[in-house]
């Protein structure tokens, strides 16, 4: 909605029509007003803004059918693909490719790019239309770029990777970018990434399976290979101790070298305590 224009709500008792009721009871309808907290101008294809491959898209789905657009310069030659960092909420988010004048290409997370190609792409909140909502939660999209011979445009290299323990702590100074932590977990368990802000954006991915994982926390066996990457701070301006936390699932399992946390009580609930 734009500030200074005047909109008009309906209230049907069903979205078909065939199953609309009159009913006595009384229904009431609250309006709530919530601020943009981005700047999206971008609802045609010829407005979309540019993004790199290895940058993130923060943006959020609303009104409902609410598009927003990202143009990509493809670099080289390879496989782009969009990765799901936050889906924001939204049931069953939908990516899908266009021509810089919208022509449709088609729907997928990743697709073939030649150097030099320009592609755009959207984010649907749902695949089928019906389903699709309005929220106010965002959705972060990673753009990665992965070169003919598998390796990723702009990946980061072998000495900035930092090998991560539950509970070991890596202070990061103000200004500094994160590190990739590798995680081989030395036990079954709920895992998380300590420290970051609320507004952070922090992306997974199984490195064995070259697979991004979805959400905050993780189930993580050992064997496998994990990697973590702070990909946008959120903005807290000052140092960054970053620690690995490994949460109970149940607490009848206290296995391994790291004893499940036993469970918090009284004010410990209340007070946002993250151990």
């Amino acid at each position: 909605m734009a500030a200074g224009e005047t909109y008009f709500l309906e209230v049907r008792s069903d979205d078909y029509y065939w199953s609309e009721q009159a009913r006595t009871e009384e229904v009431r309808v609250r309006a709530v007003f919530s601020s943009e907290p981005f700047t999206e101008p971008n609802d045609t294809p010829a407005e979309a803004v540019p993004i790199k491959p290895g940058e993130v898209a923060r943006f959020r789905l609303m009104p409902r059918a609410d598009r927003d657009y990202f143009a990509v310069e493809v670099p080289a030659t390879g496989r782009l693909i969009l990765e799901l960092v936050e889906d924001g909420g939204h049931p069953d988010p939908t990516p899908y490719w266009t021509t810089v004048d919208g022509t449709s290409i088609g729907r997928a997370w990743d697709i073939d790019v030649q150097g030099g190609d320009t592609l755009v792409f959207g984010i649907l909140s749902d695949d089928h239309y019906w389903n699709e909502q309005a929220r106010e939660d965002a959705l972060a999209v990673r753009v990665r770029l992965r070169r003919p011979d598998g390796s990723f445009l702009g990946e980061v290299t072998l000495p900035d990777e930092v090998a991560l323990l539950p509970y070991q702590r890596v202070r990061v100074s103000a200004g500094q970018t994160p590190p990739l932590f590798v995680v081989r977990p030395p036990q079954d368990g709920l895992y998380r990434l300590d420290g970051v802000g609320p507004d952070a954006v922090v992306a997974w991915s199984n490195l064995d399976a070259g697979l991004p994982l979805e959400g905050d926390i993780h189930w993580l066996v050992p064997g496998a290979v994990y990697a973590v990457e702070v990909l946008d701070t959120g903005g807290t301006g000052g140092d960054l101790e970053l620690s690995l936390v490994l949460d109970a699932r149940t607490l009848s399992d206290r296995s391994g070298l790291f004893p499940r946390l036993p469970p918090r009580t009284g004010t410990e609930l209340f007070r946002g305590d993250s151990r």
